[in-house]
């Protein structure tokens, strides 16, 4: 049997980490456990804690990087990329059925709630929906705001609207590298710096696009 699935937005840290260690090694019976990180083209693989815990050719934050179990009743992978956060599970039923359950459990208590909707693919489909409804009853005037490119002088609004959008991309940018949905920091510290900062450039890009939308429609 096989199961695969989705995970919340979660920043781990070593202590983190090391509790999913810890957990899964006896909740699954495994045979063997390895962590494995990706950074500056290269990967290095730990295959104990004290490896990780004694680490020192690794960078402090790590955006990509897979969590393996190997176990006579089957194997789990849990991966983090730009891709998300994702699980695998492969073997016996019960054994994938359990397994399942605990790392859902184990990625719901840890996840952040608003980092985990604002990355959900249905929301960025509803934004889409939204962002071409509006250009779709506004084509006339966003044909005016791309023709600058062409020699065309663009009135004060529709250059303020432009300026807008442009902002609320950049802001939404510089968000998802500040904080990402999904990464591991060997310390846990400025976690809460983070967090504002991330919340606030969503605010700022939000207003961004609200202000050009506005000056859009008006």
């Amino acid at each position: 049997m096989k199961r695969t699935g989705k995970l919340g937005s979660v920043h781990y840290d070593e202590r983190i980490v090391c509790d999913l260690w810890k957990d899964v090694s006896e909740y699954a019976d495994a045979n063997s456990i390895s962590f494995v990180v990706t950074h500056d083209s290269s990967t290095t693989k730990f295959e104990s804690l004290e490896e990780l815990r004694n680490a020192t050719q690794i960078p402090d934050r790590i955006t990509e990087f897979e969590f393996s179990v190997n176990s006579s009743e089957g194997n789990l992978r849990i991966s983090a990329s730009s891709h998300g956060h994702k699980y695998s599970i492969r073997g016996e039923e019960d054994w994938v059925r359990r397994m399942s359950d605990y790392i859902r459990e184990f990625s719901s208590e840890r996840q952040n709630t608003l980092r985990t909707k604002l990355t959900n693919k249905r929301i960025f489909y509803l934004q889409a929906l939204i962002i071409g409804g509006i250009l779709g009853s506004f084509r006339n005037k966003i044909t005016a705001i791309v023709l600058p490119f062409y020699g065309v002088e663009l009135e004060p609004v529709q250059r303020y609207t432009f300026i807008g959008l442009v902002i609320a991309i950049v802001l939404l940018q510089i968000a998802k590298y500040v904080y990402p949905s999904v990464e591991f920091r060997r310390r846990g510290s400025q976690a809460r710096t983070r967090e504002i900062a991330f919340i606030l450039t969503v605010i700022g890009s939000l207003a961004s696009t609200a202000q050009g939308i506005y000056w859009l429609i008006n």
